[in-house]
């Protein structure tokens, strides 16, 4: 994945702003996604707030954990049931 340099911009103009860290990267990017699917007309739904980032992260747990960027809609919904 890409871009996550602007996510980690946006953590921290929040965090600013509010003076401490309150935000989490996951909360960002779960509210970018469901901004992204309104501003393309679909639907809206409400963000839970309040994930935590994790201390370590594993580029290589996430590239084996996380669906690739080129599974379609059969291959995404099997990754999910697993």
């Amino acid at each position: 994945m890409r871009g996550f340099e602007v996510v980690d911009q946006i953590k921290a103009k929040v965090d600013r702003v509010c003076g401490r860290p309150v935000v989490s990267c996951a909360d960002i990017l779960s509210v970018v996604a469901r901004d992204s699917v309104v501003a393309l007309r679909g639907p809206t739904w409400k963000v839970r707030l309040g994930r935590r980032d994790s201390p370590t992260a594993s580029r290589t747990l996430a590239d084996s954990e996380l669906p690739s960027a080129s599974m379609d809609l059969p291959a995404l919904i099997n990754n999910f049931k697993n």
